[in-house]
């Protein structure tokens, strides 16, 4: 199954569109937690819980694509550059 992972996408009409957008192609989408931005990848894929210290959390926006089919890649930046 293809997970967005969102690390601080904190502009609500942009979560927004992603969500939809991951909603009508089939995809889940999570939000990253500041306390889980030292956990592995893998980790945040399977749900699990924060374990040990945290790191001092960056603030820059990011997405993680897990699991897209290579034509859906397209299809993300095409809506993005259509934003512009």
């Amino acid at each position: 199954m293809a997970t967005l992972l969102l690390f601080n996408i904190n502009d609500e009409a942009k979560r927004t569109a992603i969500r939809l957008l991951s909603l009508r192609l089939g995809y889940t989408v999570r939000d990253v937690l500041p306390e889980q931005q030292n956990m592995k990848i893998s980790e945040l894929l399977s749900e699990a819980k924060p374990v040990g210290q945290s790191l001092i959390p960056f603030t820059d926006e990011m997405m993680v694509m897990s699991g897209f089919p290579s034509q859906d890649m397209h299809v993300l930046q095409g809506q993005q550059y259509e934003r512009r």
